[in-house]
């Protein structure tokens, strides 16, 4: 297969960010794209006693969904920050101290956070700052293809020799 890669020019900070976008041919269908979105969520700082909330992050058309901690601080091994999917699975358990930490990517367009703390002593919490998603389908008419905002700079995107038969 040739495949010749794109071009990215002059972003300033879009709304949803196209961070990469690769096509590779599997199952005779071309995939591409990881989008981007900035989204806060954050607990209380510090997290009370008994605290028991759950945060649900919901982005349509996606196939898999992850998200960003900035940071995360919670009393180690008694408090817990629980990353679940829609159905309430936990995927994975966070406790104690990280920083610039990556969920494990969740399948479907759901993925949950839910703080857990016991009845004493209070850390600070945590902070995301964004999520990155996989869309369900992405639709390109014709190459080489422009995405523009008003205010913002231009986005190109080119792909050139993509022959999924080679």
């Amino acid at each position: 297969m040739k495949c010749r890669w794109l071009g990215v020019f002059g972003v300033k900070k879009l709304p949803i960010l196209l961070i990469i976008l690769v096509f590779a041919w599997a199952g005779g269908m071309a995939k591409a794209a990881v989008f981007e979105v900035n989204y806060v969520v954050e607990s209380p700082h510090p997290y009370p006693d008994n605290y028991n909330y759950t945060w649900t992050i919901e982005q349509p058309n996606a196939n898999a969904i992850r998200l960003h901690f900035v940071n995360y601080s919670t009393e180690p091994g008694f408090d817990f920050i629980y990353i679940l999917d829609k159905d309430n699975n936990t995927i994975a358990t966070y406790s104690g101290s990280g920083s610039d930490v990556w969920t494990p990517w969740v399948t479907g367009n759901v993925i949950k956070v839910r703080l857990v703390s016991d009845t004493a002593i209070h850390y600070y919490g945590f902070y995301i700052d964004k999520y990155q998603f996989e869309p369900s389908s992405v639709y390109i008419n014709t190459l080489p293809y422009e995405i523009t905002a008003p205010g913002y700079y231009i986005l190109n995107v080119s792909v050139e020799d993509f022959d999924p038969t080679d």
